[in-house]
């Protein structure tokens, strides 16, 4: 595929000249129904998968505070086995563009492990149990 543009179809934006930056819509859901969009950016031959910090931002705003390490780590050990790492507050994972779908893949999958997770821990927020 000549340009990132060309690999999101109708579901991107578009932030650079060079086409080397776009974020994708998707379908995914939060637990209040807020919808997922994440970034891409071509670096070279190289993809980045990455969210801009969103789900952090979106833990954070569900009452998830991460003044806790044990919180960060639980949301980096829920994304590594899909390679995507935690880092600073985005959530990433890194691709030869031959490997995109794959790296794709995995990312969603790991998106959506951490959306099951916060679900979780809201409702035990709900319940007036305390997150450690």
């Amino acid at each position: 595929m000549s340009n990132l543009a060309d690999m999101f179809a109708d579901s991107y934006q578009v932030f650079d000249d060079d086409e080397n930056l776009v974020s994708v819509g998707t379908a995914l859901e939060f637990w209040d129904e807020d919808l997922f969009a994440l970034y891409v950016e071509r670096v070279g031959s190289r993809l980045r998968f990455f969210d801009d910090g969103l789900v952090m931002m979106h833990m954070y705003g569900s009452g998830i505070h991460f003044d806790n390490a044990n919180l960060t780590q639980s949301v980096a050990q829920i994304a590594e086995p899909e390679g995507v790492k935690l880092n600073g507050a985005d959530l990433e994972i890194w691709a030869e563009a031959s490997e995109a779908a794959g790296a794709f893949s995995r990312y969603l999958s790991a998106i959506l492990a951490l959306m099951k997770w916060e679900s979780g821990e809201v409702s035990r927020l709900s319940r007036g149990e305390f997150i450690y």
